[in-house]
């Protein structure tokens, strides 16, 4: 016989026992956390300017056709 698949609510409602748990420190809670040994924070910092920068360039262009077209 095949297992019922638990609703949507009871899946919401078992994330957020777990949640829970893992918020008050228990080791029951059902996460996998990695924490590196080492953290460059330079090429995090690095990767995040550049992303914002193509954000940034995107919001431009965005705002130049919008203004083209008498939208913006």
């Amino acid at each position: 016989m095949k297992k019922k698949k638990p609703t949507a609510g009871q899946r919401m409602i078992e994330s957020a026992r777990q949640a829970l748990a893992f918020a008050e420190g228990r080791d029951d809670h059902g996460c996998v956390v990695h924490v590196p040994d080492e953290i460059d924070v330079k090429a995090i910092r690095e990767k995040d300017l550049s992303v914002a920068g193509r954000i940034r360039a995107a919001v431009r262009t965005e705002q130049t056709h919008a203004g083209a077209l008498g939208t913006g």
